[in-house]
């Protein structure tokens, strides 16, 4: 089976951010790259940084995301994710 998207309820090809398709598409496992970017994220939150300091900090130092730049909408779902 494919990462099955829970919220949406649905099944989709893209593995959460962290996360990536395994071969064959069946499972999922960590992303090196991204995780680090998560811990990036979860440090500057813990150094006192808002969200939205956040994503002026990853976009004016060019962290690549996945879409063309970094928004508020995904760190607050990654820091809920982290914190989970």
């Amino acid at each position: 089976m494919v990462y099955n998207n829970y919220k949406r309820n649905k099944e989709t090809l893209e593995a959460p951010f962290g996360f990536r398709l395994a071969v064959g598409g069946v499972h999922i496992e960590q992303n090196p790259e991204e995780q680090r970017v998560i811990s990036l994220i979860s440090g500057l939150r813990a150094e006192g940084l808002s969200t939205r300091q956040i994503v002026s900090r990853l976009n004016s130092d060019r962290v690549p995301a996945r879409g063309s730049k970094w928004n508020q909408t995904t760190i607050v779902r990654i820091l809920k994710k982290a914190a989970a």
